[in-house]
Order: C-alpha cells, then sequence, then structure tokens
C-alpha cells in the first residue's frame, strides 16, 4: 500500500485554503463524502479516478496529486514540479489572463537574458 500522507496533508490544506468542508470538497470533485473521509481517516488509499476529480475539482495538475497518492513515483526535478503547477494556474486562467502572464513571463525572461548579457561583457 503507497503512503498517502502527503496526499492527505494536500487535502487538509486544500480544504482550509478553500474554506470548503469535507463535503463541499466532495460536491466540487463530484465524488462521495465517504471517499474523501476513508482517505483523510487511512481507512482506504485513494485510487486513480479519486485523484483525478481532486485534481480538476482545484485545477492542479493530476500528476502531482497522482504522485502525492503513490499511485505514481516521486519526482526529484522540483523544477518540474513547479512548472506543472505554473501550467496548472495557466489553464484555470481565462484568455485574457493567460495573455497577460505570457507578457510578464516574457518580461521577466528578457530581463533575465539582458542581465546575463551585462555580466559576461569584459570590463573596459
Amino acid at each position: 500500500m503507497p503512503n498517502q500522507e502527503k496526499l492527505i496533508q494536500w487535502i487538509l490544506a486544500t480544504l482550509r485554503k478553500h474554506d470548503w468542508s469535507i463535503s463541499e470538497f466532495a460536491r466540487q470533485a463530484d465524488v462521495s463524502t465517504v471517499a474523501i473521509s476513508n482517505v483523510l481517516n487511512h481507512r482506504r488509499n485513494a485510487g486513480v479516478d479519486l485523484c483525478l476529480a481532486l485534481a480538476k475539482a482545484t485545477h492542479t495538475q493530476p500528476e502531482l496529486v497522482l504522485r502525492m497518492a503513490g499511485i505514481l513515483p516521486p519526482t526529484p526535478d522540483v523544477p518540474a514540479v513547479q512548472e506543472y503547477q505554473l501550467l496548472a494556474y495557466f489553464r484555470a486562467l481565462d484568455s485574457a489572463s493567460q495573455r497577460a502572464l505570457m507578457t510578464l513571463a516574457r518580461a521577466l525572461h528578457e530581463q533575465r537574458a539582458e542581465y546575463s548579457a551585462d555580466k559576461k561583457k569584459p570590463d573596459e
């Protein structure tokens, strides 16, 4: 049986973040309250379907939830986790907000590129 403590902590944090009851989280995810309660109380492990439903309800990358549940192996690459989360945030935005985020990301990238170029110039 996989250790699902990370998933349990994520569920609890999600409940706090959204100020949801277990019933409300279950309603948002279109699952039973018993399914979530069983995971929280260590009576059952979350399966793929529950993980996918929780991910969809919270606009979280499914791979992250599946990894927290121990269904997928953990990834040692922390930047990849951040990329997945950023992608989930991006996908949850409307098109105008996506364009604004792209503008911001492009500006940050260009600023970093200019800074790197300045550092490489030889002193005159």
